[in-house]
This record gives C-alpha cells, sequence and structure tokens, in this order.
C-alpha cells in the first residue's frame, strides 16, 4: 500500500540514476521502501524514481525506517527454524571432491537491509538546501559517512563507556588500544552433531578462554553470524573476511582441521583488534553465552541485531581528544600565511606585463598557424575548382 510523505529538503536528482527531484514541502507517495541503502521509491506530480529516505518524512505519525525491525526468533542451535546452508548430509563424507556451500555476501539475515534515519528537520542540526553529491552506491556512501557528514542521524545519548577514541602517535593517528584484551583463544573440534534423526549433520566448535571457567559451542553459520554483525556495524573498518568452508584438500589433510584451523586464526585476528574486540553486543554474545541456554542466545542475538550505532550511527561513537595549541603556534602559523600571501602578491606584480607579453605572443603564433592551415585548404580548393573547369562536359 502506497504511504503518503512530504519533502524536508530539496534534492537535485540523477536522472541517469532513475532517481526523483524533491522540492522541500513536495507530498510525495512512496511505492517501495525496500530498495536498501537508506533509497525509496515514489512518486510526484505524476515523476516516479528514487530518493534518499532522510529527505522525507512519513504523514500520519507512520513508522520511520528505523522502527521495522525484523523481530525474529532467533538462531537456535539445533532446532527446525535454522537455515541449514551450513549443515551436511549424513552420506557425505570429509574426503576429497565434498563440495560445501560457502555463505556469499554480508549477511543472510537482512544483509541488505541499511537503517535509514529519518525525523523532523530540527534532528539533522542545519536548514535549507542539502545535496548528496556523490554516487550512492560508492564505498563513501555505503559505509554511512556522507549521512554522518550532513546530519542525517539521529541525536542520541550514548555512554561515555561506549565511545572509541583516536590517539596522535608518531606514526599518525590510531585507534587507543583495548584496555581489557582478551587472550589467546583456543577454538577445538568437537565431533559432528545431527539433527532430523540424522539426515543433516553439521560440525560443532568448542571455544575456550574467551572468560575465565567458560566454555561454549558453537557451529560455522555462528561464526557467519558474527561476521555478518560486525560488517554491518563497522562499515568504516575492514573487518578481516570469514575463512569460506570450502577448501582444497592437499596431502591427505583433514577438511575439518584445517576449517578449525582457519577459524581460530580468524577468531583470534578479531579479538585482538582495538576497535572490534569491544563489541559488546555481538563479539561478547558469541564468546560468553552458555550453550544450554537457548533463551538467552535468542534475546543476545535480537539485541544485537537491534543496536542502534551501526553504518552511518558508528561515527557517533569515534572521539578524538583535540590538542591546545602550543603558546605562540598560532602566531607563527599566521606569520608564515602572512609571507606566502605577500610573495604571491609580489608575484604577480612583477610577472604582470611578462606574462601579459608571453599571453599575446602564443595567441600571435596560434592564430598564425591556424591561418597557414586554412590557407593551404584554400589553395587545394582553388586548384580542384580550376581542374574542374576544365571538364567539358
Amino acid at each position: 500500500m502506497a504511504l503518503q510523505a512530504h519533502a524536508l529538503y530539496d534534492f537535485e536528482a540523477n536522472e541517469e540514476h532513475g532517481e526523483l527531484s524533491l522540492n522541500a514541502g513536495d507530498t510525495v507517495t512512496v511505492h517501495r521502501q525496500d530498495i536498501g541503502e537508506g533509497w525509496w521509491e515514489g512518486e510526484v506530480n505524476g515523476r516516479r524514481g528514487l530518493f534518499p529516505a532522510s529527505y522525507v518524512q512519513l504523514d500520519g505519525g507512520a513508522d520511520t525506517p528505523d522502527d521495522h525491525f525484523d523481530d525474529d526468533d532467533g538462531s537456535d542451535w539445533d532446532d527446525s527454524g535454522d537455515d541449514d546452508w551450513d549443515d551436511e548430509p549424513t552420506h557425505q563424507g570429509h574426503g576429497a571432491g565434498t563440495m560445501e556451500m560457502t555463505p556469499i555476501g554480508h549477511g543472510h539475515e537482512g544483509g541488505d537491509h541499511q537503517p535509514t534515519y529519518g525525523g523532523p528537520a530540527s534532528s539533522y542540526g542545519r536548514a535549507g538546501t542539502l545535496k548528496k553529491s556523490v554516487y550512492r552506491f560508492s564505498v563513501f556512501v555505503k559505509a554511512g559517512a556522507e549521512a554522518f557528514l550532513i546530519g542525517a542521524t539521529k541525536d542520541v545519548t550514548i555512554d561515555a563507556n561506549n565511545m572509541l577514541h583516536i590517539q596522535q602517535t608518531s606514526d599518525g593517528p590510531s585507534w587507543i588500544p583495548n584496555p581489557a584484551p582478551y587472550h589467546e583463544i583456543d577454538v577445538l573440534h568437537d565431533g559432528s552433531r545431527s539433527k532430523y534423526k540424522g539426515i543433516k549433520t553439521y560440525e560443532a566448535y568448542n571455544i575456550l578462554n574467551a572468560a575465565p571457567g567458560v566454555q561454549v559451542e558453537r557451529r560455522f553459520k555462528h561464526f557467519a553470524w558474527l561476521h555478518d554483525r560486525l560488517v554491518e556495524k563497522y562499515s568504516c573498518i575492514c573487518v578481516p573476511p570469514l575463512p569460506g568452508k570450502e577448501y582444497s584438500q592437499k596431502f591427505g589433510e583433514s577438511l575439518v582441521d584445517k576449517r578449525q584451523q582457519r577459524l581460530k586464526m580468524w577468531l583470534n585476528r578479531i579479538c585482538r583488534h582495538p576497535v572490534l574486540s569491544r563489541d559488546d553486543l555481538a563479539l561478547k554474545h558469541f564468546l560468553t553465552c552458555p550453550t544450554s541456554d537457548k533463551t538467552a542466545w535468542k534475546n543476545g542475538k535480537r539485541k544485537a541485531e537491534k543496536d542502534q550505532f551501526v553504518n552511518s550511527m558508528f561515527f557517533k561513537l569515534i572521539s578524538q581528544d583535540n590538542e591546545e595549541a602550543k603558546p605562540g603556534e598560532k602566531d607563527a602559523v599566521r606569520s608564515r600565511c602572512d609571507v606566502i600571501h605577500t610573495l604571491a602578491l609580489c608575484e604577480m606584480s612583477h610577472f604582470h606585463q611578462q606574462r601579459r607579453s608571453d599571453f599575446r605572443d602564443m595567441m600571435k603564433a596560434y592564430f598564425a598557424a591556424q591561418i597557414e592551415f586554412h590557407q593551404k585548404i584554400m589553395d587545394q580548393l582553388a586548384a580542384a575548382k580550376a581542374e574542374f573547369d576544365k571538364l567539358d562536359f
């Protein structure tokens, strides 16, 4: 069903990309809200196209895109509600030639959904005409940097403990290390598990040393879920890619053992990262949630998937301490700027006449070359006319 909305800002469309121009105050008929990347499809005065969702506000108190979270029942350990893309039929072994599917993309649960942030005009921190001048599928836009810079994010209260600080070092800016880093985490293969009375099987892995006295069991799909959550939230950070399930065996290597080693290296790399290791929702839940407590797993999974600090909102968590300028530093910079200004004026004044003379000589040479070129053409045309006149028809 189409929804009615009104435009908050002007938007200049790029017709080559099927976009729709908006003027502040226009009544917009919204046809689709599932385009993704923060874009909707709608119609204004008979013209239909795409426009940024954050530039309009739905009429009648309708929900904004943030409120449409999929409240699924979570991914259980081995119930029938699980997706089975990492299960293995019992008749397949682990020898050479075994083909297994590898997850593709950034997520299998709402991976194409990118929250957008609508709201009243006052929440954007600026008024007037806002323009999106970059291609909407660029990394700059997908990471949420553009939405953050133009103010298309919510005003929310942020706990100081959740802030991520940047420090200045001799090598440039860097993240402040995690004050409570994880120790070396061990991932051990714990055999195969079956479901549906043996029709489906999957490999189980025990995760140890994440916390004192805590040992949890995870499947490959849970590693994939963790990877998807990290990619969605930390859009401006290069999250290490998850090792694939498919592996070309050589010299009698065990497929399961090789996968276990790669998962261990991947998980420890995540836990050593100064930012990713601080994730208190997805990562901490993955490492510490008891295997037998299915309710706790579902609740933690749902909480992680509803994290509001994803994409452009993540930039609100970044903080950099601005150091005060040293005494006399401002005056020194101002003095250097004055010197550059004076030199530029002197150069313009001293070489003004010479520049004009050089430009005049250059234009004379250019026009002389043009005259010579066209004169040759005229001579050839005159010769052709003379030959034509000699013809007797």
